[in-house]
């Protein structure tokens, strides 16, 4: 458990920092492109995590881009095991925000849950608003956990 933990944030300090590629080349093709706006708007999904489940395949294996439109999202977004190839876009990290308060300060209340490999998450930012007044960090929890290999969080 403790190395869990440790692990987990490792990986969340480095997902703060943004600003950094873990690869670089050609990118790989989109097989499908998935619309999601919390207002309707003419997209199919109002919610990120219906997108992902009800969009992406189990044992997926060809890249899914998920539009996600401006706007804050009130939710957590888990991407399970069996949900692989998931591209998260939003619309720039100050307008396309993941809120949500974790209700017993556990770690699987992370406002994100990356489960699945091959994701990237791209101008969306995700914010756990538990103790957000907070003067101290001791009683924070995190915003995101990613227990996954090849994953990217791109800057903007």
């Amino acid at each position: 458990m403790y190395l869990t933990i440790k692990y987990m944030v490792v990986v969340f300090i480095l997902f703060l920092l943004g600003g950094w590629k873990v690869i670089e080349g050609a990118p790989a093709p989109i097989s499908k492109e998935i619309y999601v706006n919390p207002k309707g708007g003419g997209a199919v999904f109002t919610k990120i995590q219906d997108a992902i489940d009800q969009g992406i395949p189990k044992t997926n294996n060809k890249w899914v881009l998920i539009h996600v439109a401006a706007g804050v999202y009130t939710e957590n977004v888990t991407v399970v095991q069996n949900k692989q190839y998931v591209y998260l876009k939003g619309e720039g990290r100050s307008k396309t925000i993941v809120a949500s308060m974790t209700i017993h300060g556990s770690i699987e209340e992370a406002v994100l849950m990356v489960l699945a490999d091959n994701f990237i998450a791209q101008g969306i930012s995700f914010k756990n608003t538990l103790n957000m007044d907070s003067s101290t960090l001791e009683n924070r929890m995190m915003s995101a956990l990613v227990a996954s290999v090849r994953e990217i969080a791109k800057p903007r």
